[in-house]
């Protein structure tokens, strides 16, 4: 049996610290270190968010240049893994570190959301996407 999001998600921000992504992006997402800082609720720096979440944007940006250039699958370009499904794992991975960082259990949320989700009407707001 593979890990759980919940066990991902400590060996991903584990590895973040141990590469220096720890306690100054912590700090930082809290509004310690930047004085003047948009600090909004529970004491999160806004802007130091938002740039993490920019850098997850730009993973599935990364994702749709790698489908539009026909690399779907799993590749090499000589040790570097590339291709789309590796961009969306690097998403998937942004995703865990920062609610790593912030102290939230992505994989509960992930549960209570599915389960929200079994409840709502076929293709729900009509909408084709």
């Amino acid at each position: 049996m593979g890990r759980s999001v919940g066990e991902w998600q400590a060996e991903i921000t584990q590895w973040g610290a141990s590469k220096g992504w720890d306690k100054p992006a912590l700090c930082e997402l809290r509004g310690e270190i930047v004085e003047g800082a948009h600090v909004g609720p529970q004491g999160v720096n806004v802007e130091a968010v938002g740039m993490k979440l920019a850098l997850v944007h730009s993973e599935v940006s990364e994702a749709l240049e790698a489908l539009r250039d026909g690399k779907l699958a799993l590749w090499l370009d000589g040790e570097k893994p590339e291709g789309m499904s590796t961009e969306l794992a690097d998403t998937v991975i942004r995703i865990l570190h920062l609610g790593g960082l912030l102290g939230l259990d992505i994989e509960h949320a992930m549960e209570v959301k599915m389960a929200y989700n079994q409840g709502r009407p076929y293709r729900h707001g009509g909408r084709l996407a």
